[in-house]
């Protein structure tokens, strides 16, 4: 029981480190294209 409890609680962190970084690619791409538009101004 506490075996299967422990990796479940791995395979959430897990989770969320994956959309963590998915979530800073998706910023990253936000802040250049923003940067891209100040230059272009």
């Amino acid at each position: 029981m506490n075996k299967s409890k422990k990796g479940n609680v791995n395979a959430k962190e897990v989770n969320i480190g994956t959309k963590r970084t998915q979530d800073s690619k998706v910023l990253e791409k936000q802040h250049r294209k923003e940067r891209k538009a100040d230059n272009n101004e």
